[in-house]
């Protein structure tokens, strides 16, 4: 690749966006088909429509995936040995039928009472209990309606496409590397996956992160022999994205915090197996993070437009208000702004967040006791606050005021309290981290 000048890489570059672009096309057409089929040949065998889709569905779409995936994968292989100048050794192009895929989308018999069984246990009749694939569709897809049937077959396209590609470089002795690259805005742990950008997939063999994925996922795997800029797909700024959410619950972070959890789950009767080790429980402290962003944010970095209740809404925001919905916009919160009630003695909130009544509040003292006063009164408004430290209205400093906020949520009945300090950078700071919420299931 250095021999080339900078316009054959401009080339080359335009070259893979185009092999890149193709694919895309035919996986989001061969979706589209399979999902018209698949509702149609339910609604035809309605009383058991298993037998039929597996059929004229399932296998037949699972074979131009596996097709589609390695006509891509091939096609930008050559493209980077020629552009390298280089012969990559021969390798042996994958086949992934649908049972395969229908494996990995259900997680095989986990959840089941024959929980262990491997695909290829199965799939050669080794199962002791004699358990086949033919068993683990029907179980799986007991009481499937038609929009069940038409997602399931969106999910055997794509990861059907998916696991050709993966298993493709896994046996490709040139040992290319790939990106898990979304297709649009997608969740906080796809986002997280794909901020990491190309990565050897070495890094995946044992297990890694990189092999997790979810119903309905759409991220495709992409290869790369080489340095190179995909067009839509921005890890950097993805990554970027993903470490400002992480600041966010950066000093929660910790041993201390950890060990708080495996007691409230021990406390719930869960065993070690069933409890997260330290770097899984704060994978999913970030993604719980991450999900309360917008998603479109998190993709491309497209700040959210606030949502104003009414005119009367967005007029009667103060002008330190606005800077704190600013703040919060830049940082990729989704924010309705409220309109305040008209009724003696009723207070409201000044927005939505997340599900949560929220109050804006800006101090202009620097003691204990002007915080716990401005909480107090969110508290009457709503459950949760943001408290903004803005130049000229305090001079109190960012670590004295995330004092007062614990001090102060000790008494005051609100979720959280979200710190902007004096150069926007947000803290959240829970009610009770003894008791705060930390969930298993991103």
């Amino acid at each position: 690749m250095d021999s080339l000048s900078p316009q054959q890489r401009q080339t080359f570059q335009t070259h893979l966006n185009d092999l890149w672009d193709d694919y895309q096309d035919t996986l989001a057409n061969l979706t589209l088909e399979a999902k018209q089929l698949a509702a149609g040949v339910a609604w035809d065998n309605f009383e058991d429509p298993l037998y039929a889709l597996r059929r004229e569905v399932f296998e037949e779409y699972a074979r131009r995936a596996g097709q589609a995936a390695n006509d891509y994968y091939d096609a930008v292989r050559s493209a980077w040995a020629e552009a390298s100048g280089v012969k990559l050794p021969n390798y042996k192009q994958s086949q992934v039928s649908a049972d395969r895929a229908f494996w990995q989308i259900m997680g095989g018999y986990n959840d089941t009472d024959f929980n262990g069984l491997t695909f290829t246990q199965v799939v050669n009749h080794q199962s002791h209990a004699g358990m086949t694939m033919d068993d683990l569709w029907a179980l799986k897809t007991d009481g499937y309606g038609e929009d069940e049937w038409m997602n399931l077959a969106a999910d055997i396209v794509g990861v059907t496409a998916r696991l050709t590609s993966r298993f493709n470089m896994e046996s490709d002795e040139s040992h290319p590397r790939y990106a898990r690259v979304p297709v649009g805005p997608t969740c906080a742990f796809c986002i997280l996956m794909a901020s990491r950008g190309f990565v050897y997939w070495s890094e995946e063999s044992a297990g890694g992160w990189g092999n997790r994925y979810h119903k309905n996922d759409d991220c495709r795997i992409v290869c790369s022999w080489g340095e190179t800029q995909l067009k839509g797909y921005d890890p950097d700024g993805m990554r970027e994205r993903y470490l400002q959410t992480r600041q966010t619950i950066e000093g929660t972070l910790n041993r201390s915090t950890y060990a708080q959890y495996v007691a409230q789950m021990k406390a719930k009767g869960k065993t070690d197996t069933e409890i997260d080790d330290y770097d899984l429980w704060k994978t999913h402290r970030i993604t719980q993070e991450m999900s309360k962003r917008d998603r479109q944010w998190l993709y491309d970095g497209t700040v959210p437009t606030p949502v104003m209740q009414s005119s009367r809404a967005e007029a009667e925001l103060k002008p330190h208000e606005r800077k704190t919905l600013d703040a919060l916009s830049a940082a990729g919160f989704a924010v309705t702004v409220r309109e305040r009630s008209d009724q003696q003695g009723v207070k409201t909130s000044d927005a939505v967040i997340n599900g949560h009544d929220v109050d804006f509040k800006a101090p202009t003292g620097d003691t204990s006791n002007s915080v716990d006063q401005l909480l107090r009164s969110a508290a009457r408004q709503g459950s949760a606050a943001v408290l903004h430290l803005q130049q000229g209205r305090t001079d109190m400093t960012v670590n004295q005021c995330l004092d007062y906020i614990r001090r102060a949520l000790q008494r005051r009945k609100l979720d959280y309290v979200m710190l902007i300090d004096y150069d926007d950078k947000i803290t959240r700071i829970d009610r009770d981290t003894k008791t705060a919420s930390h969930s298993q299931s991103q």
